[in-house]
């Protein structure tokens, strides 16, 4: 039987499901890649496809959505309870259909503690650092979720993230972004992705991350030493580029990935305020 929060959570989202207007449908977008299929039909002739390309799909209309980004570390006690609210967010937003894009950006700063976590990258700590420095603080922690680059919430509170998704799908939306790979991924190779943003704002950057699902990790050392954590949307890799009506960038996929429980995930962030303008999805193939 599911805990009392749990149980929350899913009213919560099936709220913010019926004010974001989504569906049954079965093509009705899902938090771990919209289902709109390519049209081979349609192609960009700036863009010749070799024979292996996938083709541009069509453009994803404007509408509401979170990104939900969890900073969070193996080396980090208190971060096993909010990986397991982040968990229970995709479980439940994917069920709803809505437009919600979870990315866990495991920090370095933590492995001071005895455990490196081979997902955490200075990278992904110095973007959390950014939204300190955007906001004029000078703390970081974990775990800690930001939504749409605007609002905190506690990581571990499921029904505080719960309805800080809900607030951030009520938001009215007039950019869109749309992402695709140029070429079918291959664990260890360059991902070249492609992107094409409508209304792209001055100042903005597209931001592309790979992230990869259920991944188990044994613990042997540090804070969580002996236990085995599983972890969801982990960002394997990423890059960004101007927000321009449209572009590409290259992201180097790690060796370990598995491409079958990856996606690609993009958004359009404000460089200065780091608040996210308009966000999108795609199953990685």
């Amino acid at each position: 039987m599911r805990s009392k929060h749990i149980r929350s959570l899913a009213c919560v989202l099936l709220c913010a499901a019926a004010l974001a207007g989504c569906s049954d449908d079965a093509d009705s977008p899902r938090l771990d890649g919209p289902a709109a299929a390519p049209d081979a039909g349609q192609q960009n002739p700036d863009l010749p496809l070799k024979p292996d390309a996938m083709p541009e799909p069509p453009d994803d209309p404007a509408r509401p959505f979170a990104l939900v980004e969890l900073f969070t570390s193996e080396g980090c006690s208190s971060c096993p309870p909010g990986e397991k609210v982040f968990a229970q967010l995709l479980d439940e937003a994917t069920k709803a259909k809505l437009r919600v894009f979870p990315v866990a950006w495991h920090v370095d700063y933590w492995d001071k503690l005895g455990w490196p976590d081979i997902f955490g990258s200075k990278a992904h700590s110095d973007r959390q650092r950014a939204y300190a420095k955007a906001w004029k603080s000078t703390k970081i922690y974990t775990p800690q979720m930001i939504i749409n680059g605007a609002k905190v919430v506690p990581a571990s509170n499921v029904q505080l993230a719960g309805k800080g998704i809900q607030e951030a799908l009520a938001q009215p939306v007039t950019i869109s972004a749309t992402v695709w790979q140029a070429a079918p991924a291959m664990a260890g190779a360059e991902l070249e992705a492609r992107f094409k943003v409508k209304s792209p704002p001055a100042g903005a950057d597209m931001v592309l991350v790979v992230v990869e699902r259920n991944i188990v990790s044994a613990i042997k050392a540090g804070e969580n030493a002996g236990k085995t954590l599983t972890h969801q949307n982990v960002a394997r890799g990423f890059a960004s580029a101007a927000a321009a009506t449209s572009g590409k960038v290259t992201i180097k996929l790690p060796a370990t990935l598995k491409v079958q429980e990856s996606s690609l995930i993009g958004f359009v962030q404000d460089r200065t305020t780091l608040k996210v303008l308009a966000g999108t999805s795609a199953p990685l193939k």
